[in-house]
């Protein structure tokens, strides 16, 4: 859970910057492209028997939780 907010809390302070960077819609798609990052990462988690490093693999090295914080943003 920790690692979930020290990466949401990154996500959303780089999300206005990027918004103003590439545009509010472009970020949007941005971001809707990111969670579907997210939830290839959650159902790669529930469909694989893992350990718990194997799921922070997951969720950290792919940026799985990157979709997390920025459509929130």
């Amino acid at each position: 859970m920790t690692g979930l907010n020290v990466v949401c809390f990154f996500e959303v302070a780089g999300t206005n910057p990027i918004a103003k960077k590439i545009g509010e819609r472009n970020t949007y798609i941005l971001s809707l492209l990111s969670l579907l990052m997210f939830i290839i990462g959650l159902l790669a988690v529930w469909a694989l028997p893992i350990s718990y490093i194997s799921f922070m693999v997951i969720m950290f090295i792919f940026i799985a939780y990157l979709g997390y914080g920025m459509p929130d943003a």
